[in-house]
């Protein structure tokens, strides 16, 4: 299951938890255009997949398309996963290299994460992602 939502400012928090089932793609692919639609221009993101695995490859290319579709929209996205996931971690490398952004890094711990966010949050972005315990 993977859930998407902007609660405070221009924070995009996405929430990865197995498992995935093809069928809820499309609805989170309409979620994440829905949200860019109503979003200030610059989003900042954060992708929480400490909880999930390696993507089924038809679904990671769903998301790559999403990714790159969206590079123009991001001013900085974190993708978070747990140090003992070295195979998702690769995953998320591959998708974030052939994104083609800078600004979108993969981290194995939350501080790192948020390090990397915080120079562009307001106080409450900030306020949020640190009571989510960074998504």
């Amino acid at each position: 299951m993977i859930r998407a939502a902007m609660h405070v400012g221009r924070l995009l928090e996405v929430r990865a938890v197995l498992p995935i089932r093809m069928d809820e793609v499309p609805g989170l692919l309409q979620t994440m255009k829905d949200l860019f639609e109503r979003a200030p221009p610059l989003v900042v993101s954060i992708l929480d997949a400490r909880h999930y695995g390696v993507e089924p490859p038809e679904a990671a290319e769903h998301f790559l398309k999403v990714i790159k579709r969206d590079n123009a929209r991001i001013e900085r996205s974190a993708f978070l996963v747990a140090p003992d996931q070295p195979v998702l971690g690769l995953q998320l490398e591959r998708m974030i290299r052939e994104a083609g952004s800078s600004k979108r890094r993969l981290f194995r711990n939350v501080a790192d994460a948020v390090a990397f966010l915080d120079p562009v949050l307001t106080p409450e972005e900030r306020a949020r992602l640190l009571a989510e315990g960074a998504a």
